[in-house]
C-alpha cells in the first residue's frame, strides 16, 4: 500500500447500514474511490459491498465496488 493512501475500513467487510454511511462510504460504494482506501484512480473491479434493505434489514443490496492497484489482491473479484 502506498505510504500517502492509508487503508480505510474495507466496506467489504460487513453489510452497511443506508441510514449510518459516512460520505467515503458512499463514494467507496459508488466505485468513485478504492473500496479499501481514498484513492481515485487506475481503479479496477474489486468484487462487491452489500447495503441493509427491506422494513426490517434483513435484506441485502449488491453494489460491484473499485479497487485500486495496492489492493487489487485483497477480496474477490466479481
Amino acid at each position: 500500500m502506498s505510504a500517502n493512501r492509508p487503508a480505510s475500513a474495507d466496506i467489504r467487510a460487513s453489510v452497511l447500514d443506508p441510514l449510518q454511511m459516512t460520505s467515503e462510504q458512499d463514494r467507496q460504494l459508488h466505485g468513485k474511490t478504492c473500496a479499501r482506501c481514498p484513492r481515485q484512480d487506475d481503479l479496477r473491479p474489486g468484487g462487491m459491498a452489500y447495503v441493509r434493505s427491506g422494513q426490517d434489514g434483513t435484506g441485502r443490496l449488491g453494489y460491484p465496488v473499485n479497487v485500486c492497484p495496492d489492493h487489487a489482491d485483497t477480496g474477490g473479484a466479481w
